[in-house]
Order: C-alpha cells, then sequence, then structure tokens
C-alpha cells in the first residue's frame, strides 16, 4: 500500500517526516512516500505525478502558515479527483481557520490522542481493503499506545519551528480571507488566484487531465486555457467549479 503525505514549510515538513517514520514502525506494508524522496537529478514533477497516481491513502499536513500553499491545495485536489480518501493533519489550527478550497472538505484529524487512533485504525482498514495484512484490532491498540509518546515528540519539534512568512504571504492571506468574506457576504463566486477548487462545486471545474494542467491552472487562472479535450472555461462555468496547492 502506497500512502502519499502533503506539506508545505518546514513545521510541515517536521511533521511529515515524523509521520513517515511512526506509521512506518506500525505498518512494515506502507510505504509511506514525501516529496524530499525524490532523488537528486529526477524530474520531481514527474515523480510526484506518479506518487500521487499510484497513491491508495493522502496524509495533508496543515499548519497555521501553510493554509494557503497552492502545492498543498493541488496535491489534495489531485487526489479528489481520483477519488483517494484524503485526511487534513491539523498541527496548530481549527477546520473553521481554513480558507475555500479542497483542504476546507476533508475530514480533518487533530493531533490529539483519540482523533490519531482513528486515523491509525482508518489506515489499517485500508491497509486491508488493498489486500495487505492489517493488524488485528489488539495489537493495533497495543501498537499505538506503545508509540504514542513518539508522536508527542513529533509535535513539540514542529512547534518549536518558527513559522516562515514574507510579505507575500502575507498579503496572499489577506486575499483568502476577504475572498471567503466576499463568498459569505454575497453569496457569489469571486475568481481570485487563492480561490480555485478542484472537487467542489463553488467555481469551474475543468477535468484537469495532468498534474502539469493542474500546475499551469494554479500559476494564472484568469488565462488557463484546458486542453481541448476539456472543453473551455466559459463552457463549463454552469456545472460548478473547483481547485488547488504542498511541498515547496
Amino acid at each position: 500500500m502506497h500512502l502519499f503525505v502533503s506539506w508545505s514549510g518546514p513545521r510541515s515538513l517536521e511533521v511529515a517526516k515524523g509521520l513517515r517514520g511512526w506509521i512506518g514502525q506500525l505498518f512494515d506494508e506502507i510505504k509511506v512516500w514525501i516529496s524530499p524522496d525524490i532523488p537528486k537529478g529526477e524530474d520531481w514533477l514527474k515523480e510526484i505525478t506518479q506518487q500521487l497516481d499510484s497513491t491508495n491513502y493522502g496524509i495533508a499536513c496543515i499548519t497555521s502558515d501553510n493554509r494557503s500553499s497552492q502545492w498543498l491545495h493541488l496535491e489534495v485536489g489531485y487526489l479528489r479527483g481520483r477519488r483517494i480518501a484524503v485526511t487534513g493533519f491539523l498541527l496548530d489550527i481549527e477546520p473553521r481557520d481554513l480558507i475555500p478550497g479542497p483542504l476546507q472538505h476533508l475530514n480533518h484529524t487533530r493531533f490529539d490522542h483519540d482523533d490519531l487512533f482513528a486515523l491509525t485504525r482508518q489506515i489499517n482498514e485500508q491497509l486491508r481493503a488493498s489486500g495487505g495484512r492489517a493488524l488485528s484490532e489488539n495489537n493495533l491498540v497495543d501498537l499505538f499506545e506503545r508509540r504514542w509518546p513518539s508522536l508527542s515528540e513529533i509535535r513539540g519539534k514542529a512547534m518549536a519551528i518558527v513559522p516562515f512568512h514574507t510579505d507575500r504571504h502575507t498579503l496572499h492571506e489577506i486575499l483568502a480571507r476577504v475572498t471567503a468574506m466576499q463568498r459569505s457576504i454575497f453569496g457569489v463566486p469571486v475568481r481570485s488566484e487563492t480561490a480555485i477548487h478542484f472537487g467542489t462545486d463553488d467555481y469551474y471545474a475543468p477535468r484537469v487531465a495532468s498534474l502539469e494542467e493542474m500546475v499551469k491552472l494554479v500559476k494564472d487562472p484568469k488565462n488557463y486555457e484546458p486542453p481541448p479535450s476539456l472543453g473551455s472555461p466559459n463552457a463549463r462555468r454552469g456545472r460548478g467549479t473547483s481547485s488547488p496547492g504542498s511541498a515547496a
């Protein structure tokens, strides 16, 4: 079984690395992948696409300083487009604080004992569904309880990292909040770089054929033209919309 962990920013990366090690200790048959695993000299976009196409489950490591990350939204949106289950792993943020987009529609996991055990059980069931050797309930409980302290250490290390902010990050966050307010007050779609939602019904949702096409859309949403086989944006506005962005 393949599990894709999406991240963006130093604190999110710390959580992603911790989760990879922790899940690996619990499940021998699960291969957890994060983008730093890409070998030097390889085509990184091709490698990410291959991993997204082959994964069975996704975890997005969300923090207060990466909630507007385009890559985080893009990777989650891509997995949702494949009908792959994805959970948002929340470090220091609540679901109500997320900006409009794919992250807002996930069934999130909080960094606490009960929620993390529920996630562990879900991963175990996903392993069983994919034909792997899942743990019995008793073994699952025992392993989780014995390794729970290591998860607390992961949280402490991540929280100790000072979030990285630039003026662009701040402006992007302001734009995201204003967009959400406009949608809430006026009840109408607002087109902006932060308001492109794949897998939701707010804007136009082209069936993007590849990760490369999604990257083009995220970089320049106003001028994006999908391949002829997907139809034009204007022709698809009537059926609702959508969007993505992680790891950078």
